[in-house]
């Protein structure tokens, strides 16, 4: 008698990964693809199942994925920060709609410098004050944002004290570029800070340069001082005498005190033009 013997095969419907890459706009307006970014699709071993660019529409499709688990893995860019995860696990399954992966990058601060006016009182910012930047390589770029004037360019401070300087990023004399931040003296205001500040900007863009407050107070505000001789609760720790390109401020900061309190503790200097001291002088360090 005859003996049959029957195969059977199923066939195993493969199935696909849709991945968009786009942008997160400014302002909330409509986000913009992101062409010519790689994608990776890995297996749960780690090995890469496959990997492709995205389209002009910031899109692409891996098709014939055997079922199972993958990670789904976009490039990192210097310039640009993640809003969403950089990896997602998906399933896929055969037969089935594509899965979907949606990544979302936006464009870094760049290169640029922000910095706060403050008053004494209350630190709170203060509005309307000219800050300078100076480039301090022969032929810096200046900033993009401020306006231009004699090598210089410059800003004022917005409603609440702050100001900001942007930099171009297409430009070979930006990375690592040293300059000069100076804020303007005003009559009736005493610096209780530094004039400028050095600022070095970083080698890739990314976060904004942060620098140190410019702190200022009005004449007249000042509790805790008698013109023309210190407070009562002053006494001099040190007696220095002034050497040459030194300043009030960078006395104190050579000994670890701040410059209100050199102020407070040498309130005779307001009395000097531009609040300076000059060779010879003896002051006193709290």
């Amino acid at each position: 008698i005859p003996q049959y013997l029957r195969f059977k095969n199923r066939v195993v419907i493969k199935g696909c990964i849709d991945v968009f890459k786009l942008d997160v706009p400014p302002n909330n307006t409509a986000s913009t693809p992101l062409p010519g970014w790689k994608i990776l699709v890995k297996r749960a071993n780690g090995s890469v199942a496959a990997s492709g660019y995205t389209d002009a529409n910031g899109s692409v499709r891996f098709e014939n994925l055997w079922p199972g688990p993958y990670t789904v893995v976009e490039e990192r860019r210097p310039g640009w920060a993640p809003v969403t995860p950089t990896g997602y696990t998906v399933n896929v399954a055969g037969g089935e709609d594509c899965q979907t992966v949606t990544f979302f990058n936006e464009q870094d601060a760049g290169y640029c410098i922000v910095g706060r006016k403050i008053d004494t009182n209350g630190k709170v910012g203060i509005p309307g004050w000219k800050i300078t930047v100076t480039p301090l390589d022969k032929g810096g770029a200046l900033p993009t944002n401020g306006t231009e004037d004699n090598g210089s360019a410059y800003v004022y401070t917005d409603g609440l004290g702050q100001y900001k300087f942007e930099f171009p990023r297409n430009d070979y004399r930006v990375p690592n570029a040293l300059y000069k931040v100076c804020e303007e003296q005003k009559a009736g205001w005493l610096p209780h800070t530094s004039l400028c500040y050095t600022v070095r900007l970083p080698h890739e863009p990314g976060a904004c340069v942060k620098t140190w407050d410019f702190e200022n107070q009005q004449v007249g505000h000042w509790e805790s001082v008698v013109y023309g001789r210190p407070s009562s609760s002053t006494s001099c720790n040190y007696t220095h005498t002034v050497q040459p390109g030194e300043s009030l401020c960078g006395i104190g900061s050579a000994y670890g005190v701040s410059c209100s309190s050199m102020f407070s503790a040498n309130p005779w200097v307001y009395n000097q033009p531009n609040h300076y001291v000059y060779t010879g002088q003896q002051v006193c360090v709290p």
